[in-house]
């Protein structure tokens, strides 16, 4: 079955990026990514992180950073949250528990399709969940925005 995402793109070549899981830069459960994602096209979004330059961990998933939780559905925390709006951002940055996990900077970069999948939404039309595949960089990737 063939979909398509809000960039126009055709999920049907998902199943050329989910043949082998060990393509995902993080074990994914299965069905994830969900169907509903799909590759980004040169995206440019902004993650906040602790330093500039960023360092892995920034990168890492909520079920990375802590593997001791039961999280549900896993599959959403095994993905890395990002936004598409720099105001949306530097919001996040005054919220206090980003401040308890010393998030001080935002960066910017573009995901290229080769980076892995991503999926809109969660509440909020800025919000974009990113399962990254192996092989892409974030943090060579990553420009200082603030």
């Amino acid at each position: 079955m063939k979909h398509n995402n809000s960039d126009g793109e055709s999920t049907s070549k998902q199943a050329f990026y989910l043949m082998n899981n060990n393509d995902w830069f993080e074990p994914l459960p299965p069905e994830c990514p969900p169907p509903a994602a799909y590759p980004p096209q040169d995206l440019t979004v902004f993650r906040a992180v602790k330093q500039f330059p960023p360092i892995e961990s920034d990168f890492l998933s909520h079920k990375a950073l802590r593997p001791e939780i039961q999280f549900n559905p896993e599959c959403k925390f095994r993905g890395v949250s990002l936004s598409d709006n720099i105001d949306k951002s530097r919001s996040l940055l005054l919220l206090p528990n980003l401040q308890k996990k010393g998030m001080r900077f935002i960066v910017r970069l573009i995901i290229p399709q080769s980076s892995g999948f991503i999926l809109r939404g969660d509440g909020d039309p800025h919000h974009i969940t990113w399962w990254r595949r192996k092989g892409f960089d974030p943090i060579a990737a990553s420009v200082s925005v603030e």
